[in-house]
């Protein structure tokens, strides 16, 4: 879903004019002390799977925050420091799918009592 809300960010952000860009990406699995207070077969198993550090888990982030705005067109999926290609959850080829996201977004923002703004930017 994240994916496609920011596709569909995107989509929005370019609309109104604005050269903001939206992008998704994922950190990886990081070893960190999060699940400690988890079931211990859950710990044994994500200790098993996380591969990377926590500063290794934030290079993308700092990657997708200073690179320059010109290695993305907007609503592209990150990974390990470059563009990737999502899962088929996250592809959209059509627009149908993070436009339903989109709408549904904002029924529930109403439904939670939020005035949505007249204009995204």
């Amino acid at each position: 879903a994240n994916v496609l809300f920011a596709k569909g960010l995107n989509d929005r952000i370019k609309a109104a004019g604005s050269e903001i860009l939206s992008v998704s990406l994922h950190p990886g699995v990081i070893k960190t002390n999060l699940w400690r207070y988890s079931n211990p077969l859950f710990q044994v198993f994500t200790n098993v799977i996380a591969d990377k550090t926590v500063e290794q888990g934030a290079a993308t982030n700092m990657y997708c925050s200073i690179v320059e705005p010109s290695a993305f067109e907007g609503g592209e999926y990150c990974m390990d420091c470059d563009v990737a290609t999502p899962n088929a959850a996250g592809q959209d080829k059509s627009g149908d799918k993070r436009h339903d996201l989109w709408v549904k977004t904002e029924e529930l923002l109403v439904a939670a009592g939020r005035k949505l703004p007249e204009k995204l930017l």
